[in-house]
């Protein structure tokens, strides 16, 4: 069984992006692994879109068996379950014949978290970065 984890920071902008790589990765896949990382809401009150939960809708709205693992926060408090979920996520992977993509704002310390973990395992990985408007410096 090949998986594909997708992985990535929450208010990240390139939501086209999601799209366009899961469209072109997920021929090679039987299982999307993701975060379970949900959708948020800025202090504007505009959505914030997580690329967890849109590899979910792509894999729901394409017949894809999903493999979410969310962060137990309650068992391991913040940030130490952000990283533990990582670790555990990585180790779902085989380094010969699974994959990852990750979708950074330039920003989330989690997301580059999951990006270190890969490498230290060998797993092969894209890391996309797309700065979050509100984030870029002038």
């Amino acid at each position: 069984m090949r998986r594909v984890l997708v992985f990535g920071s929450r208010g990240f902008s390139g939501v086209q992006l999601v799209w366009d790589v899961m469209r072109s990765h997920l021929c090679e896949a039987d299982v999307v692994t993701h975060g379970a990382c949900p959708h948020g809401v800025n202090g504007d009150g505009s959505q914030r879109f997580s690329p967890d939960e849109g590899a979910q809708d792509i894999a729901d709205a394409w017949g894809y068996e999903t493999d979410p693992h969310p962060a137990n926060v309650d068992k391991h408090g913040s940030p130490a379950a952000f990283h533990i979920r990582n670790r555990e996520m990585a180790a779902t992977l085989d380094p010969a014949r699974d994959i990852a993509c990750g979708f950074w704002d330039g920003v989330s310390r989690g997301t580059l978290n999951m990006s270190q973990e890969l490498t230290k395992r060998g797993i092969r990985h894209r890391l996309y970065v797309v700065p979050t408007p509100a984030k870029v410096s002038k």
